[in-house]
């Protein structure tokens, strides 16, 4: 038996109704009748809906399943009506669409029916600036210089390690191997 479900439905976007599903039948799929959920499910020639709050399919055929009560079945095929008239044969119009300077111009058999605004705005283009790459808006339709990136990167200097110890614990030393490591580039003065 299908569980009633009776809830006022208000214009209140709050207000706790249940969801309608549809869906077509699987062995292993979960279907819902608890008032939340109610899964209408079909095997693509009937309509059931579940008879228990939740069902785990098992069966093969839907119509083995014993908690799905079947709601609708397919009929019989009926009378053939009677065909209709031909209608006119269908126009295909021919679009065309080109641009025409900064604007989109569309066609329809050959006479010009839309055209857009000015579709070239405002770009972004990469400008060097101390050694460092930023942006800048320009109106401009000519595409910015290349940048070479060997101008941007930080020529190669040898680094110099050093550790707190010599690695070898002498008879006046407590310490023994060293501590930590410092580095620096060469040159540098710390």
């Amino acid at each position: 038996m299908v569980n009633p479900t009776i809830k006022p439905l208000a214009a209140d976007t709050k207000a706790n109704v249940p969801f309608f599903r549809f869906q077509s039948y699987e062995v292993g799929a979960d279907y819902y009748n608890d008032g939340r959920n109610i899964d209408f499910v079909t095997d693509g020639n009937s309509l059931y809906v579940c008879a228990v709050e939740h069902i785990h399919t098992t069966a093969n055929k839907i119509s083995e399943e014993r908690d799905l009560l079947k709601l609708v079945s397919e009929g019989k095929q009926g009378i053939q009506g009677v065909a209709g008239k031909n209608g006119l044969p269908g126009e295909t119009p021919d679009f065309q669409v080109q641009f025409d300077g900064k604007q989109l111009i569309v066609l329809k058999d050959g006479v010009r029916k839309a055209v857009s605004s000015d579709l070239t705005g405002p770009s972004w283009k990469p400008v060097v600036e101390n050694e460092t790459i930023s942006w800048e808006r320009t109106y401009d339709a000519v595409p910015p210089e290349s940048i070479n990136l060997n101008d941007l990167r930080v020529p190669e200097r040898p680094i110099l390690f050093r550790t707190n110890s010599d690695n070898t614990k002498r008879q006046d030393e407590t310490s023994g191997p060293a501590v930590f490591i410092q580095w620096k580039y060469e040159g540098d003065q710390e």
